[in-house]
């Protein structure tokens, strides 16, 4: 059986969490309609789409740890990441990606206000 989270891991874990929707949450509060809708040209997302975006995300990224968790440990296999490797990946935006359909912002939109 894998080893569970030691606390100080637990500890970092949760602070990048909150600190990181703090910074998400400050980027977007005192947004106009007109911002919040705003897009640079058609093939670009607009804040509000970029926001639902990562609310979708989260709640697949949340749900592939929720089986992650439930399903038996391996402890043959060696982690393929480190944790600072994996957040530094998550945050990077240099490089764009083509997403699947089940990420990309809807056309009515799921986050209509802030």
């Amino acid at each position: 059986m894998a080893a569970p989270l030691e606390q100080g891991e637990r500890d970092i874990a949760m602070s990048h969490l909150h600190a990181t929707r703090k910074l998400f949450l400050d980027s977007i509060a005192g947004l106009s309609d007109a911002q919040w809708n705003f897009k640079p040209a058609p093939d670009r997302w607009s804040i509000a789409e970029c926001a639902e975006h990562i609310a979708v995300s989260e709640d697949s990224i949340f749900d592939l740890l929720q089986r992650a968790v439930k399903s038996p440990a391996a402890p043959d296999k060696k982690p393929s990441a480190k944790d600072d490797f994996i957040l530094k990946a998550l945050t990077d935006r240099s490089v764009k990606a083509k997403l699947r359909n089940s990420s990309s912002p809807s056309a009515a939109g799921r986050i209509a206000k802030r």
